[in-house]
């Protein structure tokens, strides 16, 4: 019989067309265990990106893919799983319109690979859930762009636990 192990939580963001060259987006995200990151990743997409939102959907579907990937090897190397949905925290509420909303496949979404709506099969079956934070409450921001100095240390000093999150 399996354990449950709880406290599994994700940020996702992205930038939007930031690279010069390509004008391609970078995703991001943090895997946090009992506020702890576990697992992380900051890369370039593989398209264009036609708004932020597709960005941050796309960033999402990432996300998404690394906390499955995530939740199986905990499974596999201490024989524990992780019941119901994690959470990610999104700072784009469109994005999370639309991993939430199957019924939207109006003309401004239709454009969008289809393998990324596989994001709306996890939340819909409750592996993922999805939250609207406040782009300053947005931690993986340090992985996808630029910060000033005081989000920076702002931020860092979050993930290295040097300034608890109140």
């Amino acid at each position: 019989m399996t354990q449950e192990i709880s406290g599994i939580t994700a940020f996702s963001d992205s930038d939007w067309a930031e690279c010069r060259d390509t004008r391609r987006s970078t995703s991001g995200g943090l895997i946090l265990l009992n506020g702890d990151i576990v697992h992380w990743f900051s890369r370039r997409q593989k398209s264009v990106s036609s708004s932020s939102a597709e960005a941050e959907y796309v960033a999402l579907f990432e996300t998404g893919k690394e906390i499955l990937w995530f939740r199986n090897w905990i499974m596999e190397v201490f024989d524990k799983w992780s019941q119901g949905a994690t959470l990610i925290k999104e700072d784009n509420q469109a994005a999370i319109e639309l991993a939430s909303n199957p019924n939207m496949m109006s003309q401004r979404v239709k454009h969008i690979d289809l393998r990324y709506h596989f994001l709306r099969e996890l939340v819909a079956e409750n592996k993922l859930k999805l939250m609207w934070i406040q782009s300053k409450d947005q931690l993986a921001d340090i992985l996808t762009k630029p910060l000033n100095g005081a989000m920076f240390s702002r931020i860092s000093s979050i993930l290295m636990k040097t300034n608890p999150v109140g």
